[in-house]
């Protein structure tokens, strides 16, 4: 299964649900005229309409709240994969304030119903340490809960000849993020995938 979306009472702000802006969210109609809490969880909903397999959601952008409302609504139904754009500023200065890297990129996207969970590994374009990234990784699977866990999937400049080093650093259970560099083989990234 991939819903790891038990969401403790309370961690998260209650639903809006105003006939105003949302009529159903199991049929998704709604205006999308404006980036509103509705309009993003119908944006979903046309992406599973219209086949798609999983979702990939900004909290950074669109807030937790939509990835939990997805992933609590038995009709979506669909993985859901969480892209850390924009929440490297909750991490900027952990040092001395901030939030831990594995509480914004490992335990908050579980409590709210990620799947799968993206954070910049070391040695890409980013400044994570190999200590943080594992720790990222840990809060993506250690026992939370009823929450099932998340699959960790390092990213941010990752390319094949690392993935060697990837697994055996994070293990058989990682999703690989290998994404520009595919381009490097062949302009047809579907030959670049191969």
């Amino acid at each position: 299964p991939f819903r790891s979306g038990a969401v403790m009472s309370g961690a998260v702000m209650p639903m809006p649900k105003t006939s105003s802006t949302v009529t159903s969210l199991s049929n998704a109609r709604c205006r999308l005229s404006s980036c509103t809490f509705a309009s993003r969880v119908c944006i979903s909903f046309f992406a599973k309409r219209k086949g798609a397999g999983a979702v990939m959601l900004l909290p950074g952008i669109g807030g937790f709240d939509v990835m939990r409302a997805l992933a609590e609504d038995p009709e979506f139904g669909l993985p859901i994969v969480c892209h850390p754009a924009l929440l490297g500023g909750f991490t900027a200065a952990r040092e001395t304030q901030g939030m831990a890297p594995e509480v914004v990129l490992g335990t908050l996207p579980r409590l709210c119903g990620a799947d799968s969970v993206i954070f910049p590994n070391h040695g890409g374009r980013f400044g994570f340490t190999p200590e943080e990234c594992l720790g990222m990784a840990r809060a993506c699977r250690e026992p939370l809960g009823r929450c099932l866990p998340a699959v960790p999937t390092p990213g941010g400049g990752m390319s094949l000849a690392q993935i060697g080093g990837i697994v055996a650093e994070f293990g058989g259970d990682v999703c690989l993020l290998i994404g520009g560099s595919l381009l490097g083989h062949s302009p047809d990234l579907a030959e670049g995938a191969r």
